[in-house]
């Protein structure tokens, strides 16, 4: 028996020594290369991975649920997901994502939203093929995340069997389009000749949306009030600005070629009547869903309080909110913000953004005993408890209202300072009606390796 484990042992030996002396790669993966390269060019990434050096194919998902991961410094492990059967699998239970996702680390994308193809790596046992990604910034934080394509187990896909595959879930961008009239439009941007402009599409809108929350308020405004584009005439320019500002890394910004076009009388009406018969389509595209994050709220009297936390309630298993003092606050009261436009073409009118809710009201801050203690733990010593709080809002139907000017007194209170000289600002104010449908406490980030804080708790339902 011994002699048979032996001779066991040597013929394994010697099988394990032959595989590894076949050039796995060399045999079975470079007509898959060619035919992968064939159709998509990879993005090159600066040295950090946090960025685009030199832009090469970006892709359209198609399907729901590819989770990437928060990449605030280069990752050495990358969870992946798998594509088969028609479906994307993440590797990880709802649960455990949900989580992830709630502290920031992870995102789920869902069809429509672009991402750019920075890899792709054949297994050295032939059995598949795996592609990596990097998406734009998302509250400037960028995704990084792998997609693996197994192969059957009875025999390997032709090489265009495996691309008929990959594009079911991930299409490469269309190129550009003309558009009927004299003005040529691009439907997803890219490195567009001079006379040749941008129409936003569903991936262009999602980049414009994470990238830029005044572009973003203003195709609100616009939807929301169609008259808009007929009590000021110089809207539906605006709106073309906004559809060739480049919002992506690969994208220029077309602005100053739409005013020189728009100059030119023999130009001028035909780009205007395309993209005021197109506008409808565009403004469908504009999510009435955003995000606002408050680092304080007012008081009245020009005054206002940071979020801050007091010591943690073992008997009410939270956390009180306190003032710049220490001593807590009976309640906190939130029904309205201003919003900052900022991003590109963030705030072509010139106006300040306020949301007005029914009052939202919290005065504490629930988080079971664990969590707490890993939370007071991890702060630097002698740092403030001060959270951020995150509402997720939807705009409702009907025309913004405006006014002007805006009564300094409220900013002041909106910005949590203390009074002081108010100044006049001549400026109209945007108001939308909305309504809070969540709302969360993060930790207050921590430089230099967050961008985001980490999830404390639901505030709100």
């Amino acid at each position: 028996m011994f002699r048979s484990r032996v001779l066991l042992l040597i013929v394994i030996a010697w099988s394990a020594l032959a595989i590894a002396q076949q050039p796995a790669d060399q045999d079975w993966s470079a007509p898959y290369e060619a035919a992968l390269k064939s159709e998509f060019t990879l993005t090159q990434l600066t040295p950090d991975g946090l960025s685009v050096a030199t832009p090469g194919t970006s892709v359209i998902l198609e399907q729901d649920g590819f989770v990437l991961w928060a990449q605030v410094r280069k990752r050495w492990f990358i969870q992946t997901n798998t594509y088969s059967r028609g479906a994307i699998n993440p590797g990880q239970s709802p649960e455990v994502l949900t989580r992830w996702e709630q502290m920031g680390q992870a995102r789920s994308f869902r069809a429509g939203e672009t991402l750019w193809l920075t890899d792709i790596t054949f297994d050295r046992n032939g059995k598949g093929v795996t592609l990596q990604f990097l998406s734009e910034p998302y509250h400037g934080v960028r995704y990084v995340g792998k997609l693996k394509f197994p192969f059957a187990k009875e025999s390997k896909p032709t090489p265009s069997q495996l691309l008929s595959t990959i594009v079911e879930v991930l299409q490469p961008r269309e190129t550009p389009v003309k558009a009927e009239g004299s003005a040529s439009v691009a439907n997803n941007g890219g490195d567009a000749p001079q006379g040749e402009f941008r129409l936003l599409d569903r991936p262009a809108m999602d980049l414009l949306e994470s990238s830029s929350v005044g572009a973003h308020l203003e195709l609100l405004w616009m939807r929301q009030d169609p008259s808009l584009f007929e009590k000021d005439k110089t809207a539906l320019q605006k709106f073309i600005e906004i559809n060739n500002c480049g919002y992506a890394p690969n994208e220029p910004d077309l602005r100053t070629a739409v005013r020189r076009a728009l100059s030119d009388e023999f130009q001028s009406a035909s780009i205007l009547d395309l993209y005021k018969s197109k506008a409808p389509v565009v403004l469908n595209l504009v999510s009435d869903k955003l995000i606002v994050r408050m680092r304080g709220y007012p008081t009245g009297g020009g005054r206002g309080n940071n979020f801050l936390l007091g010591r943690y309630d073992m008997t009410a298993k939270a956390f009180p909110f306190v003032d710049g003092n220490g001593t807590t606050v009976p309640s906190v009261s939130l029904s309205y913000a201003f919003l900052n436009p900022f991003g590109n073409c963030g705030n072509l009118f010139n106006v300040h953004y306020k949301i007005v809710f029914p009052p939202v009201v919290f005065n504490q801050l629930r988080m079971d005993e664990d969590a707490a203690r890993a939370y007071v733990e991890g702060l630097a010593g002698g740092a403030q408890r001060d959270v951020i709080v995150t509402l997720e809002v939807q705009i409702l139907p009907g025309a913004p209202k405006v006014e002007t000017p805006l009564r300094p007194q409220e900013s002041i209170e909106q910005m949590g300072m203390s009074e002081g000289t108010p100044t006049f600002d001549p400026r109209p104010t945007v108001t939308f009606s909305a309504k809070v449908t969540k709302a969360t406490a993060t930790s207050a980030p921590t430089p230099p390796y967050e961008t985001q804080g980490r999830f404390l708790s639901v505030l709100y339902p």
